[in-house]
């Protein structure tokens, strides 16, 4: 039986669910978990009524964290809502207390699955998984930056651009644009755009979720659907690559990568032939995430 547990039932945790729900794959059983019962149990009766008429058989129910121990994917979304006031990175301090009282319940009981996270500053509270339960960071992934390069993708198609492109690093302000690694247009991205419009194109990338959060308070649809692939991925065995918070051991953080997923988790982290200038947007990224991972 393949299972999903979910901490963190906010509008990201019940997107997300909801993606599940409408998505098919190897999934069984649906858990959520939260710490407001009330408005839980009403999304998880408006989850339930969802299922007779979708593509797939399974159960959801409210549960608790015991029930992670048959689970093959716990995916945590609780944090601290972002505004348009702060950084992702200036959060920490909430988002580490919540981390904290999460994995004292984690660590009464046993799991051998994979930690999805979806909570910002999402590379430190991947590291913080890692540093808190001891967990294996392969089995360990973020999404982070897979958002920041879907809203890469969407910008140049606004604009009439196809792109294999992404986006790398911190996924926040420090995460950059590995110009020289990909086509748009299947030409080099130097023939279409100048240095300036390659640079305003990266503010985008870092500023489009405030202008979301300020029209509708909250991003959640982008990355529910994001965490739906990853989850098929696992689910299903699929050996899939795509940009994502994963471990870089040489450097001791979780950053944004290009990275090969199947079951199992991190299969291979994928070499980037970065320019002098892209070596050293990554290694800015890793020395702001060392920071902030100093203070969990």
């Amino acid at each position: 039986m393949k299972k999903v547990v979910i901490i963190g039932c906010g509008k990201v945790g019940i997107t997300y669910a909801y993606s599940l729900i409408s998505t098919k794959m190897n999934l069984d059983e649906i858990v959520l978990i939260d710490i407001d019962k009330e408005k839980l149990n009403g999304d998880y009766l408006d989850l339930k009524h969802s299922i007779c008429f979708s593509e797939n058989d399974l159960k959801i129910k409210i549960g608790d964290y015991e029930d992670i121990e048959d689970a093959d994917i716990i995916c945590i979304t609780a944090g601290v809502a972002q505004n348009t006031n702060t950084t992702r990175l200036e959060d920490i301090e909430g988002a580490k207390n919540i981390y904290k009282e999460i994995t004292d319940k984690l660590k009464k009981y046993k799991f051998n699955g994979i930690y999805l996270i979806a909570s910002n500053p999402n590379d430190v509270m991947c590291y913080s998984i890692h540093k808190y339960l001891g967990y294996n960071p392969n089995k360990i992934l973020g999404s982070g930056i897979s958002l920041d390069t879907s809203r890469f993708i969407e910008i140049l198609l606004d604009e009439g651009y196809e792109t294999d492109g992404y986006v790398l690093g911190e996924h926040g302000d420090s995460s950059f644009i590995p110009w020289s690694n990909f086509t748009i247009d299947e030409k080099n991205p130097n023939e279409v755009f100048t240095q300036e419009e390659q640079n305003e194109i990266l503010k985008k990338v870092h500023n489009i979720s405030k202008e979301i959060i300020k029209s509708k308070k909250a991003t959640y649809y982008g990355v529910a659907t994001n965490l739906t692939r990853i989850t098929k991925c696992i689910l299903d065995n699929i050996k899939y690559t795509m940009p994502l918070s994963c471990y870089d051991k040489e450097n001791d953080v979780f950053i944004g990568n290009i990275a090969t997923i199947n079951k199992d988790g991190l299969v291979e982290k994928i070499k980037i032939n970065f320019t002098e200038k892209e070596e050293m947007e990554y290694q800015n990224s890793v020395n702001i995430l060392k920071e902030y991972n100093e203070k969990l």
